[in-house]
């Protein structure tokens, strides 16, 4: 089933960003350091994105 996306779900880029990472294996503490960004903000953007 495709779903169309309008902008106001679309993801950030930053969203898309850990999105691609997590996808490809990484762990949140290497998505962290490759972003500079905590651990824990991975997991709070990765929360928003299975939220939308």
């Amino acid at each position: 089933m495709n779903r169309i996306v309008t902008t106001s779900e679309a993801l950030s880029d930053r969203e898309r960003a850990v999105a691609e990472r997590f996808a490809a294996g990484m762990t949140y503490r290497e998505i962290g350091e490759a972003l500079f960004i905590a651990p824990s903000t991975v997991r709070t953007h990765l929360a928003a994105i299975y939220e939308s």
